[in-house]
């Protein structure tokens, strides 16, 4: 398949492309690089209906038709325990794959590909993106503990079928794609680490980093699972690694009670609660901390950092995917206490003196995660497949 001759593509995602968080971004991202790898194609492009005012106004080139699914029945919720189907897309996708004929179909997620690949015509390309392996995100869902021992193992099952049958399986990071090798074995279908990059070239304004006796800025949500245990991993194990002096903010939308007092009982310690402008609040920093230590996949908030040319700072759970900065300095990682404040005590003197500059880290994201370069890796991905 040549992609400048794809005339009409299938694009499926319970993700918002105008939404904030991770898995947001990264549909956005891969969204308009489809659009870009195929200016002539026609996109019809399934989302939730919940995502219906955002995506009406969301630029987006080329040619687009929007379909909305709306929720299931009672009845049909009814019977997911048994099916597996956790998403609303089965009736609409299986009516327009019927209806229409699709050079390509692009699943945004494993559960959803899981389920509906059955229906999409063999000489069809399809494709599924990876966010992360998904049984390692999935148990930090704030669900029930019933929720989760229902549907753990469709969620297992649904990944494995995608991963074996998508003509194309794309991944955030290597080591994703190393873990659906140990636990699926090899597959016949092209899989690609095409990464995570940015949704569009436009430059963000980068300042010099903040050397006023050093600051810390930690973000993400902070009102879910894996980020509240970060922050109080950060307060009971890390803080006392912080050198005296050191200004410390933590901005983030929707922060618990729990979240707020632990900000107002620690010494140097700002909560900057639903920042009007994260970027801005970033580019103050000195270093970005990523403080979360469980689940899988990219933690796309550590783009916040390394865009604005601040060095990060990550829990080695959370490093996955970086790998070009961590080889040139710009990102290190700990798995404990005490290589936190080492890589601090390493790290502040560096910005302090300028031996680590904003230039050289945004530098390094334009080589490796701006849009030119994300559209490039999945232009080599998807081109020739059949």
């Amino acid at each position: 398949m040549e992609l400048k001759n794809v005339k009409r593509v299938l694009f499926i995602s319970n993700c918002n492309p105008a939404g904030t968080g991770g898995g947001h971004a990264a549909t956005r991202a891969y969204l308009r690089a489809l659009r870009s790898l195929m200016p002539s194609a026609e996109f019809d492009i399934c989302l939730y209906d919940r995502y219906r005012t955002d995506a009406l106004r969301f630029p987006l080139d080329g040619r687009n038709t929007f379909y909305f699914a709306s929720q299931r029945s009672l009845g049909v919720r009814l019977t997911t325990p048994v099916t597996g189907i956790m998403h609303r897309f089965q009736r609409l996708v299986r009516r327009l794959v019927s209806q229409f004929s699709y050079d390509m179909v692009f699943f945004g997620t494993s559960h959803i590909a899981g389920t509906l690949l059955r229906y999409v015509p063999k000489d069809t390309v399809t494709v599924t993106l990876n966010h992360n392996y998904e049984p390692e995100y999935f148990v930090w869902e704030d669900v029930s503990t019933l929720y989760k021992r229902v549907f753990l193992p469709h969620v297992k099952r649904l990944e494995r079928i995608a991963y074996k049958r998508s003509s194309v399986s794309l991944f955030l990071t290597e080591e994703d794609l190393a873990k659906f090798r140990e636990v699926y074995g090899e597959t016949r279908s092209r899989v690609a680490v095409t990464g995570y990059f940015s949704d569009s070239d436009e430059r963000q304004p980068v300042a010099p980093i903040h050397r006023n006796g050093g600051r810390i800025v930690i973000t993400g949500s902070l009102n879910n699972a894996q980020n509240i245990d970060g922050i109080r991993y950060f307060f009971s194990e890390l803080y006392p690694e912080v050198p005296a002096g050191t200004d410390i903010v933590i901005a983030g939308q929707h922060p618990t009670a729990e979240v707020v007092d632990l900000c107002s009982r620690a010494e140097g310690v700002t909560l900057v609660a639903d920042p009007a402008d994260m970027a801005e609040v970033v580019r103050k920093g000195s270093v970005f901390l990523c403080v979360t230590r469980v689940g899988g996949g990219m933690k796309i908030r550590l783009t916040d950092g390394l865009k604005a040319g601040v060095p990060v700072i990550t829990h080695e759970v959370s490093a996955r995917g970086y790998g070009a900065f961590r080889r040139v300095g710009a990102l290190m990682s700990f798995s404990t206490p005490g290589e936190f404040g080492e890589a601090l005590r390493t790290m502040q003197p560096q910005v302090a003196v300028g031996t680590l500059t904003s230039e050289f880290i945004s530098g390094v994201y334009d080589r490796e995660l701006s849009f030119r370069a994300g559209v490039k890796r999945l232009g080599v991905a998807l081109e020739g497949v059949s």
